[in-house]
C-alpha cells in the first residue's frame, strides 16, 4: 500500500508540475500551489506540444515515404517498358502523356508535403494553436488527395503497360485496384 501511495504521489507531482509548484509532500498528502503567471490551459498545451510537434513531423515523412514507393513502382515499370517491351515492338501509344501526368502529380504531392511541413513547424502554444492545427489538418487532407491522384496516375501507367505486354501466363491487370 505504501508503494502505491508513493507511485500515486509521484504521478500527481508529474501531472501538476506544468502549472503548479509542489510545496509540501509527506506520507499523508501533497500540497500544491499554482505557479505565478502560468495558467492551467497553457500548462496543458505545453504538455502536449512535444507530442503534437512529433506528429506534425512524422505525418509528412509518412506521406513522403508513400510517394517514394510510388516513384519506385514507376521506375520499375519504366525499366520494364523500355528494356523489354519496346525491343519486342510493344508500344503504349500515350506512354509519354502518362509519364508527364505522373510527373505533374508527383510535383503536386511534393508541394503539398512542403506546405504541410511549414505549417506543422509553426505550431506553438502561444498565439492560436487551434488555428495552426486546423491549418495543418487541412494541409494533410490536401496531401492525401494529391497522393490519391498520384496513385491513380501510377496505376494508369501500370495498366497501360500491362495491356501491351505479351501474355504473362494468363495474368490480366485488375480493374478494381484501390
Amino acid at each position: 500500500m505504501k508503494q502505491f501511495q508513493s507511485i500515486f504521489l509521484t504521478f500527481l507531482v508529474l501531472l501538476t508540475s506544468a502549472s503548479f509548484v509542489v510545496s509540501e509532500v509527506n506520507a499523508q498528502s501533497v500540497s500544491v500551489t499554482p505557479t505565478p503567471g502560468v495558467t492551467t490551459k497553457s500548462g496543458g498545451c505545453k504538455a502536449v506540444e512535444t507530442v503534437i510537434t512529433r506528429r506534425t513531423e512524422a505525418l509528412p515523412k509518412l506521406a513522403e515515404n508513400i510517394m517514394n514507393k510510388f516513384s519506385a513502382h514507376v521506375a520499375r515499370v519504366d525499366t520494364y517498358y523500355t528494356g523489354t517491351l519496346i525491343p519486342l515492338g510493344n508500344v503504349v501509344p500515350n506512354y509519354n502523356e502518362l509519364i508527364a501526368q505522373i510527373a505533374t502529380k508527383k510535383t503536386a504531392v511534393q508541394t503539398a508535403i512542403t506546405q504541410a511541413r511549414v505549417d506543422g513547424a509553426a505550431f506553438m502554444c502561444e498565439g492560436n494553436p487551434k488555428g495552426t492545427m486546423t491549418t495543418f489538418r487541412k494541409d494533410m487532407q490536401v496531401v492525401i488527395a494529391a497522393l490519391k491522384e498520384y496513385k491513380t496516375s501510377v496505376r494508369n501507367l501500370i495498366v497501360a503497360v500491362a495491356k501491351v505486354a505479351p501474355d504473362a501466363g494468363g495474368v490480366e491487370p485488375t480493374q478494381g485496384i484501390q
